[in-house]
């Protein structure tokens, strides 16, 4: 509220002084107080001062550009935002916190702020290995104008790390990101394996297969029936979606491999990992 009251007293006191400079000073000395140009707020009173500066002479152009120029930067609106971090994603994966990460990864990003980024102060990385924006080079790199962060992680080590993205503006504000992710270099593992929505009827959309694997791996999702004949197989490349390192969602339209929608039933998943190595089981009711 005192800032309200105080850019209309600043309004006043420049509407009278523009009526004292338009009668005393000649164009170049108005000029050096005003300069600049561009397009600002508050019309009704850039009017008023045009019209005391056109009664002494001054073309309507360098009055308007003049005026519109010095309240421009006063009346401007304040930016008092940080930038705006989305889309982290590792090897074109979306990474959620305690998923499993590929031991070398690339990380990408957007940052962007209406401002403006400021490169030499921001940063990016895993735990305390990070990398400024302005120093970034190679396969990495960031977009300034588009706000598009690539950064090449190199060889991670085995554990959980964190990472790391650290941004401010041409203002001075900041925003951050941190997301705790794990390593694992050892025989592929599965995390959180779920199936949903259970009971499930083929009626109302699809099945849901979801769990976070170690590492890339090729999988096979089986599906048998109450007397463990085989109804279901899907095989899923490596790296393919489904067989990446991190969270993994795979849908089914509840269609056997004959053709034939499930009838009601129990049914028994499994989720094997490179041909061999059982890395899930999980049930599934069939109610329609």
């Amino acid at each position: 509220m005192k800032f309200k009251y105080s850019k209309i007293l600043i309004f006043i006191w420049i509407l009278f002084f523009g009526f004292w400079i338009s009668a005393q000073a000649d164009s170049s000395t108005w000029t050096s107080v005003v300069s600049g140009g561009g397009s600002g707020s508050g019309g009704g009173y850039i009017s008023s001062l045009s019209a005391g500066l056109l009664a002494s002479g001054k073309s309507s152009s360098s009055a308007y550009q003049n005026i519109a120029g010095f309240l421009a930067g006063l009346f401007a609106s304040q930016d008092t935002t940080g930038p705006v971090i989305a889309n982290l994603k590792v090897n074109g994966s979306t990474v959620k916190a305690n998923d499993y990460i590929q031991a070398s990864p690339v990380l990408t990003a957007s940052i962007t702020d209406g401002s403006g980024i400021s490169t030499p102060e921001c940063y990016a990385g895993y735990d305390s290995t990070t990398t400024y924006f302005s120093a970034l080079t190679g396969t990495s790199s960031y977009n300034v104008s588009t706000g598009a962060l690539t950064l090449d992680l190199g060889n991670m080590m085995d554990g959980v790390h964190a990472l790391k993205i650290f941004a401010r503006d041409s203002v001075g504000n900041t925003s951050s990101l941190e997301v705790s992710v794990k390593v694992d270099t050892g025989d592929v593992k599965a995390d959180a394996v779920l199936v949903y929505p259970n009971p499930y009827n083929p009626n109302n959309g699809n099945l849901r297969f979801a769990y976070k694997l170690s590492k890339d791996a090729a999988v096979t999702i089986y599906v048998f029936n109450a007397v463990n004949q085989p109804v279901y197989k899907r095989d899923i490349a490596s790296g393919a979606d489904g067989g990446h390192a991190g969270y993994n969602d795979v849908t089914w339209n509840g269609i056997d491999n004959f053709g034939e929608q499930l009838s009601n039933d129990i049914y028994f998943a499994r989720i094997v990992a490179d041909g061999k190595k059982v890395i899930g089981k999980v049930k599934i009711a069939v109610v329609k």
